[in-house]
């Protein structure tokens, strides 16, 4: 393996670090809040006991019941500071993302050289690596004022109490048994952290490869591209496979889904001058035909998996573009 990548691949490992430790925080914010929600939750579901022994479990019924205004409030309150919590983390993180690909990107490149003194030494004068408050006002989700931030502090928690209510009325109108009405209510109560743990990775990751990207444009005399690099596990999904090993101008980006893991290898432009050869990088598609065929229809599903053998598709299709509020056009 060409040291470019296994550089590559070690960096994303300590990347991956800053985004665990962030989330372990999240996990123990949002869980002193559920332990602050559980004395209301025990007197409703008491209430909930009560009026299913008396045939009398209605959404109606359960609204008059003083404890519920009094929870959905609490939720609301609640998770409305857990969201400047979220807020100032993300932020946290992002910043430690851009730092760390600050320093990625220069020493990346880096390994290109590292057997010629004459050129490491010209590339270590001419690198020039872009401070990190220039990347961070180029990624709109990182301002104050971006709509991410917005929602964090002012709509999650109107947003987490609204979505409670909603989905135990639907659950006690559709004839749920107090016992089904618990586990919603502890699969709801879930769902913002859940969702704050999904942001903190997705902005985490974009923040780290936008910075990354800005470096290589930055030094487009030195690099002249990148290509898509895949973690190649049991967890990637086949829109990533579908890119793995394909090359980019600097000018496009990394458009990875929601807590994406897939890295840049940097290109050097014109390798030849420098008497180098670009790393060969395995094309996703034909990793995917190197797998044994239990592991293809795993992947794949059978009824696709036959539909691609068939030719109905090509590999290329399993990736599509969609459009995300915060991140705009992602795969």
């Amino acid at each position: 393996m060409h040291n470019v990548i296994e550089t590559a691949t070690r960096f994303r490992n300590q990347h991956g670090s800053v985004e665990s430790s962030a989330t372990n925080d999240l996990i123990n914010a949002y869980q002193r809040i559920v332990n602050r929600l559980e004395d209301k939750i025990t007197v409703l579901m008491s209430r909930i006991e009560v009026l299913e022994a008396q045939g009398n479990l209605t959404p109606e019924a359960v609204r008059k019941q003083a404890v519920w205004s009094s929870l959905l409030n609490q939720i609301e309150d609640e998770i409305k500071r857990y969201g400047g919590f979220v807020d100032t983390q993300n932020q946290l993180s992002a910043n430690k993302a851009l730092d760390l690909a600050g320093k990625h990107s220069g020493l990346l490149t880096r390994t290109y050289f590292e057997n010629n003194p004459t050129l490491l030494q010209a590339f270590n004068t001419t690198w020039d690596r872009l401070p990190n408050e220039s990347v961070e006002k180029l990624l709109g989700f990182l301002q104050a004022d971006s709509q991410l931030s917005i929602n964090l502090n002012q709509a999650l928690g109107f947003n987490a109490a609204q979505n409670f209510q909603n989905k135990l009325l639907e659950g006690i109108a559709l004839g749920y048994n107090p016992k089904k009405i618990n586990s919603l209510i502890n699969q709801t109560l879930a769902e913002p952290l859940t969702w704050s743990m999904n942001t903190i990775s997705t902005t985490t990751q974009y923040a780290y490869r936008e910075s990354a990207r800005a470096n290589y444009v930055n030094n487009s005399e030195i690099i002249g591209g990148w290509k898509w690099y895949a973690a190649l596990d049991g967890r990637v999904c086949l829109s990533c496979v579908s890119k793995h090993g394909q090359s980019f101008t600097n000018e496009q980006r990394l458009n990875d889904h929601h807590r994406g893991r897939c890295t840049q290898i940097p290109l050097i432009d014109k390798p030849e001058r420098f008497g180098l050869q670009s790393p060969e990088i395995e094309t996703g598609e034909a990793w995917f035909n190197r797998l044994p065929t239990n592991q293809k229809i795993e992947r794949m599903g059978e009824a696709r998996y036959r539909a691609w053998l068939a030719g109905e598709f090509k590999f290329n299709e399993l990736s599509e573009a969609y459009q995300n509020d915060t991140f705009g056009e992602m795969l």
